[in-house]
């Protein structure tokens, strides 16, 4: 008995996978069909379904045109883009994990203490961050892989903590 109710809720699963992929595909054609005329301009969060969908049920290429009505140039020119931001490194942009980690210990250490007053402490130290940065740099990860303070800084003791007398 145990086994036949396990294989229905495996058909269950199945046909609710089944029943999402056809629904994916219908919202893609949808849109396509809506924009006739025009060339349907599939943003972000709509490329990465049906890249997915194509590399999941192992679409060939060639008849991408047929499944989704998107022409073959077009899938080349996503995937290219997909391989030059992942072979691009790092953002231009990015905080350095060591100030990041600064940030972190200097607001573990005074919780009280908004992104504004925290970014005019740092510019004590001679690191200059935007308040928006220090808001946001607490909600990524903590970085691991590097030491917990900057070695250069004047204000961080032998000890390895923050020595926050001298910025007061």
């Amino acid at each position: 008995m145990a086994m036949v109710a396990d294989a229905k809720a495996k058909e269950t699963l199945f046909l609710k996978d089944c029943v999402y992929q056809l629904e994916m595909q219908v919202s893609i054609l949808q849109k396509h069909l809506d924009k006739k005329g025009k060339k349907p301009r599939h943003q972000v969060r709509e490329r990465l379904p049906i890249l997915w969908y194509i590399e999941a049920f192992q679409i060939p290429r060639r008849r991408v045109s047929r499944y989704f009505g998107i022409a073959r140039s077009t899938l080349y020119r996503w995937l290219h883009k997909i391989e030059d931001r992942e072979s691009s490194g790092p953002a231009a942009n990015e905080t350095p994990a060591e100030i990041a980690s600064l940030v972190w210990e200097i607001t573990k250490a005074n919780l009280s203490w908004g992104r504004i007053r925290t970014a005019n402490r740092l510019r004590l130290l001679g690191i200059f961050l935007p308040a928006s940065t220090v808001r946001n740099t607490p909600r990524r990860p903590i970085p691991r892989d590097t030491p917990t303070t900057p070695a250069t800084s004047n204000s961080i003791t032998h000890k390895g903590n923050l020595d926050f007398g001298q910025l007061q």
